[in-house]
């Protein structure tokens, strides 16, 4: 009697095994690759929006003060794109155009807020100096892999720039 028969086979079983736990792996590293380039991605979005905005407020140093809160994009301020407009509504549309544009780009960030604090170094803001430092913040919400039986689960990420104008 032979009694090596079905030891092949149960070596090709635990080479398959093997490799199938190496493709879970990889797949597992690409996945994890994919959801690391989009946040960077958003980033990448989020940075030019904020610099969007802090070039707007270099433009426009009388209108410094202006330049807080956040805008409410479903009651639109006056358009300063081809009237004149005073530093105040300039600052005002600066923030509705930055925060609730759609640029097209795919990028639209649905649940993005953005917040211009004034005198990021000051309390209370009423003790501003004239030329004080702006903080602006954007915030949104991504998806991040999670150890939990959901697959993803939203995350907030951030960008925090300061400003002098």
């Amino acid at each position: 009697m032979n009694r090596q028969q079905g030891i092949t086979l149960v070596e090709v079983l635990i080479t398959v095994l093997i490799t199938a736990f190496g493709i879970v792996g990889l797949v597992s590293l690409q996945l994890s690759a994919l959801q690391a380039n989009q946040l960077a991605a958003q980033k990448a979005v989020g940075g030019w929006l904020v610099q969007d905005l802090v070039e707007r407020m270099r433009a426009n140093p009388s209108g410094a003060t202006a330049y807080t809160g956040t805008a409410d994009c479903a009651n639109p301020v006056r358009s300063c794109l081809n009237q004149s407009c005073s530093p105040v509504e300039l600052a005002a549309w600066d923030i509705e155009d930055v925060m609730c544009a759609d640029r097209g780009d795919g990028n639209t960030f649905a649940a993005r807020i953005m917040t211009v604090d004034l005198c990021a170094n000051a309390a209370p803001a009423a003790a501003c100096a004239t030329n004080a430092s702006h903080r602006v913040t954007l915030n949104w919400t991504t998806a991040q892999a999670n150890s939990s039986v959901d697959s993803t689960a939203a995350v907030n990420a951030s960008l925090q720039y300061e400003v002098t104008p």
